[in-house]
């Protein structure tokens, strides 16, 4: 068997940007997606990945949701889940209830459970029939209680009875929503009035060119609407490595990009994953459509510089990932300071040294 995995974990200190540190899967001790390459040479029915054994989960789930990439289409997805009153190890299997893959290669798969267990599981592949050697990935793997699932980030006391008037986002550039090609909400959104901006990673794939970045936007909201259950895509905006901005959910309405701190906040998301050991080096391209947008936002909803945060500011989460996280300082100046004159700035001592970094890929 060909096979090489990474083990991660998805822990209280989350990589990804779910922001939900309860609902994650531990497995180990790394903090990086399950890489495992598969063969086409391996006999149809041969498991050709199976994750180790996650630890004790922290809470009771019926529902576990697992993304990643799966290049070939001919492998069959469980989770295995332990039994609790067996000595030796046994396990429950399933297979998922719903599974999406975009001809991206870009997947979901959501597994329904018989019953409420805290037991650990592990995630497996079998070979369906793979015509090719590829490299499977699992970027994310959560677990959560199906009635609770919708309500983990789009808690609102009440919706609205009637629409809201959304329109497209005026920013000069903005790739909307009719462009990229977004499904419309599945109910009315709540109104707000954005007074914070945050900063994600969406903690997936990498883009690879433009045409990735759109079918990554679609996929994103497809995952959040489909497997999550929410009513669109989680944040306001998605930026790619080559500085596109996308428009997600209109900005004047509420969005899910950071458990009960969603209304009058607007959320960015940076395409990638920027924590280790993944460590994606943010662009030039995307420092500067940050910048253009953090402006345009922050003068629009007269937001300031103190209201602009990182997710792990106002969740257990690493996100945005070191490698945005320590650009914070650099970009609240570009944004909210372009015009004072650098010896009125006050300078970090390794600036010099983050600059070497963010600038090293573009």
């Amino acid at each position: 068997m060909l096979k090489l995995v990474f083990l991660f974990f998805l822990s209280g200190t989350n990589p990804s940007c779910a922001g939900e540190g309860e609902s994650s899967i531990i497995f180990k001790e790394r903090p990086t997606p399950i890489y495992s390459k598969i063969s086409a040479s391996e006999k149809i029915g041969a498991i050709v990945f199976e994750s180790e054994l996650s630890n004790q989960p922290s809470k009771k789930y019926d529902v576990a949701l697992i993304h990643g990439e799966m290049p070939d289409a001919n492998l069959k997805l469980e989770i295995w889940v332990k039994q609790k009153f067996f000595l030796f190890s046994q396990y429950e299997k399933y297979e998922p209830v719903a599974l999406r893959r975009f001809h991206s290669g870009r997947f979901w798969a959501k597994f329904k459970l018989k019953a409420l267990t805290d037991q650990p599981l592990k995630i497996a592949a079998i070979n369906s029939g793979v015509k090719f050697d590829h490299v499977f990935a699992v970027y994310e793997a959560e677990i959560f209680i199906e009635s609770q699932l919708k309500e983990d980030r789009e808690a609102y006391s009440e919706r609205p009875e009637q629409p809201v008037q959304v329109s497209s986002f005026p920013m000069p550039g903005i790739i909307v929503r009719g462009q990229w090609g977004a499904s419309p909400p599945t109910q009315p959104y709540t109104p707000h009035t954005p007074r914070m901006l945050t900063l994600h990673h969406t903690a997936g794939r990498y883009p690879l060119n433009p045409e990735e970045s759109f079918d990554e936007v679609q996929f994103i909201q497809d995952y959040h609407q489909n497997a999550r259950g929410w009513i669109d895509i989680g944040y306001h905006f998605l930026i790619d490595p080559y500085g596109n901005i996308f428009e997600g959910r209109p900005v004047n309405v509420v969005g899910a990009h950071a458990k009960w701190k969603n209304t009058n906040n607007a959320g960015i998301s940076v395409m990638g994953n920027y924590h280790p050991p993944e460590s994606d080096t943010p662009t030039v391209k995307t420092f500067d459509a940050i910048v253009n947008l953090g402006r345009y936002v922050s003068e629009t909803y007269e937001i300031r510089v103190s209201s602009f945060f990182g997710h792990r500011d106002l969740n257990a989460t690493d996100c945005p990932g070191d490698g945005l996280y320590q650009m914070i300082p650099e970009l609240k100046k570009e944004i909210f300071f372009p015009d004072i004159p650098p010896a009125a700035q006050v300078v970090p001592a390794n600036l010099e040294n983050i600059k070497k970094l963010f600038f090293s890929r573009d």
